[in-house]
């Protein structure tokens, strides 16, 4: 009678852990499929980022910003590291280039001069020469050929020579890109612009 009665409250102790166990394993699922109290990190993210090493403690290279990007840690991160090199970016002084010096000679003459003396025409390049050499050839043609229309072959050219200057005067109806080609080039004193 004793067996029975120590077989059956050992057999009811055994139940009674049981059932603590059972609770304890209900307890555990219901916190862990309870999503107000779930954490959002892994197991791995808490981890200390540091790997001890012969050396001393190694910082770890991947998973230092997921507490950050997770939300859960208040650590503030400090600069790993400082570009030394950008430091001595404008240490080097500035120096200025040395301007050329171009040796161009100076213009003494008008273009009036270089139309009048031929020898010692001061221009800078073949376009220039040739363009005023045109320029001259109109004026001294103008000058000596009148009008076909006209009525009175000694006064009524295009243009007029004044006396003492290289210079012309526009007569009405004249063309008026020779008239602006001739002003741009000191050739014009006056140009009318009406019809008499």
């Amino acid at each position: 009678m004793e067996e029975i009665l120590k077989a059956i409250t050992t057999l009811c102790i055994k139940v009674d852990s049981m059932d603590n166990e059972i609770q304890k394993l209900k307890s555990k699922a219901s916190q862990q499929h309870d999503y107000k109290n779930a954490e959002l990190r892994r197991s791995e993210d808490g981890k200390n980022p540091e790997l001890k090493g012969d050396d001393g403690k190694l910082l770890k290279t991947h998973n230092i910003c997921l507490n950050i990007a997770a939300g859960t840690n208040k650590q503030v991160s400090d600069k790993q590291h400082k570009n030394v090199n950008l430091n001595q970016l404008f240490e080097k002084s500035f120096t200025q280039r040395t301007p050329r010096h171009m040796s161009i000679e100076p213009q003494t003459s008008t273009y009036a001069d270089s139309l009048q003396n031929q020898n010692e025409k001061k221009t800078y390049n073949y376009m220039t020469r040739t363009y005023i050499e045109n320029i001259h050839k109109i004026q001294t043609y103008l000058n000596r050929n009148p009008r076909s229309s006209t009525k009175e072959p000694n006064q009524d050219y295009s243009t007029q020579k004044l006396q003492g200057y290289n210079k012309l005067i526009a007569q009405p109806k004249t063309n008026a890109n020779l008239v602006r080609t001739c002003y741009n080039y000191g050739l014009l004193n006056i140009v009318y612009t009406y019809d008499r």
